[in-house]
């Protein structure tokens, strides 16, 4: 007799409701984000670092934290100096992109070119007549 009392119309009704709210809440659910992988330097591209975050104020309190920048800090991209200032702008950065970290007082400058240097040659061989191996004369004929 219990067992049909819990096939009673109100009973299933209400465990049918319960699973149909929890699909909806499953599904409609907003997703969380993923942290996406950035190259954070500082102002003299030295000390990089891998850091990972969702948001540009995440990142930019990463970066602060690991290359050791206090005060007002900025966040721009290494190659070309342009500002990461939006939130809108930094969620349309692609993953692993270079960016530099500017404190106060600091500012972007490009990358110093360095002159390729010559290849390194072995010495030039002296031009003298060569008489062959252990030749028990000299190079005129006449013996030693």
């Amino acid at each position: 007799m219990d067992y049909i009392s819990t096939l009673a119309p109100a009973s299933l009704l209400q465990s049918v409701s319960s699973a149909g709210s929890e699909v909806t809440r499953r599904i409609w659910a907003p997703r969380v984000p993923l942290p996406c992988p950035f190259r954070v330097c500082d102002h003299q591209r030295g000390g990089r670092t891998g850091l990972r975050a969702v948001t540009l104020q995440e990142l930019l309190n990463k970066a602060m934290e690991v290359l050791l920048v206090a005060g007002l800090a900025r966040l721009v991209l290494e190659e070309d100096g342009t500002a990461v200032e939006s939130e809108a702008f930094f969620q349309k950065l692609p993953p692993d992109m270079a960016l530099m970290l500017l404190g106060p007082g600091q500012s972007w400058s490009p990358p110093r070119v360095c002159e390729p240097r010559p290849a390194l040659r072995p010495p030039p061989i002296p031009h003298t007549m060569n008489c062959g191996p252990l030749s028990l004369t000299s190079c005129s004929g006449r013996r030693k």
